[in-house]
């Protein structure tokens, strides 16, 4: 697992997901009779589902919240709601849907073209080594709700290191010359648990807004180069954190490797059973004459090119 930071031309997409994954769980919840909801914890899709429903927003203040910000309707812990991120999407306040003070933005707004180019946010991609997503599939569900748990708590762990360590930048001054830490942003987070091939794959999909509060309190949008500068120390960070959980407070053993951990309690035939996109990528890799561990951007166009849409409904594990 490598903490990826993508930019987002659209985020409907996330919010998309989340509400089909929402719709499925609110129509099962409707049909289930009495009897049924007795039995409800016996799911483990509909156990967790409600995680997928929804989008979180998580603020990165740098000091107290202050009540006068852009993303004061916004507190950590509450839902990513549709109308609000469609607004943040489009530059627009998020309560009241005023167009923001952004300098250029009118000629951007006359732009049709400019307008579907806009980086509306920043996709940071945090992924459990396949071990750990293998074992939070074949868990009941107390299990799996301490190991999913752990990985929440593992991505919380970065979203703070970003926060502290003032990795969200701005530019300010005359034609953006200046670059300042911002003092209020934000995330809104989606959790997910299967890859594209419906095999166990926790992962979660923490879109970083395009829009920042400065210290003075104007608006601005973020210059993402030091959080991608700083990747690989924030994937170091999560695998360290989501090992030391798994060790120090449940019991488990771990292995390091190459690019994560791996644990014993997983055989090896085990985990490429539940590895059917990392197969798919190796065999594209192959049939195009390289090696994956030997190109990594070549084995990310790789990726691209054989990913295929996340429409279908997931498994029951």
């Amino acid at each position: 697992m490598v903490l990826r930071v993508n930019p987002v031309h659209d985020i409907a997409y996330f919010d998309a997901v989340a509400a089909d994954a929402k719709r499925l769980v609110d129509r099962a919840r409707r049909t289930m009779s009495k009897e049924r909801k007795a039995a409800r914890d016996g799911l483990g899709y509909y156990d967790h589902g409600a995680e997928d429903g929804v989008g979180i927003f998580t603020r990165l203040c740098r000091g107290d919240p202050d009540p006068r910000s852009l993303f004061a309707a916004c507190e950590s812990g509450s839902v990513a709601e549709t109308l609000m991120i469609r607004r943040l999407a489009g530059r627009r306040h998020p309560k009241t849907g005023a167009l923001l003070p952004l300098k250029h933005q009118r000629r951007w707004l006359k732009n049709a073209q400019k307008l579907a180019q806009q980086v509306v946010g920043y996709d940071l991609r945090m992924s459990a080594p396949k071990d750990f997503s293998v074992l939070w599939g074949l868990s009941p569900p107390d299990l799996g709700a301490l190991l999913s748990g752990a990985h929440h708590r593992a991505v919380d762990r970065v979203l703070a290191f970003i926060r502290d360590n003032g990795l969200i930048i701005t530019r300010s001054g005359q034609d953006g010359h200046q670059r300042e830490v911002v003092s209020d942003a934000l995330i809104a987070g989606y959790f997910h648990k299967l890859s594209r091939d419906n095999d166990p794959q926790l992962h979660s999909h923490c879109v970083l807004i395009n829009l920042c509060q400065r210290a003075d309190g104007s608006v601005g949008t973020v210059d993402s180069r030091k959080i991608v500068a700083f990747a690989n120390a924030m994937t170091e960070l999560y695998r360290v954190e989501l090992a030391s959980i798994l060790t120090r407070e449940l019991g488990l053993a771990v292995i390091p490797e190459q690019h994560g951990f791996g644990l014993p309690a997983i055989p090896k035939q085990l985990r490429e059973v539940f590895s059917k996109r990392r197969k798919a990528i190796v065999a594209e890799a192959q049939a195009r004459g390289f090696v994956t561990a030997n190109d990594r951007k070549a084995a990310q166009r790789v990726s691209y090119d054989t990913r295929r849409s996340k429409s279908e409904p997931p498994r029951v594990f």
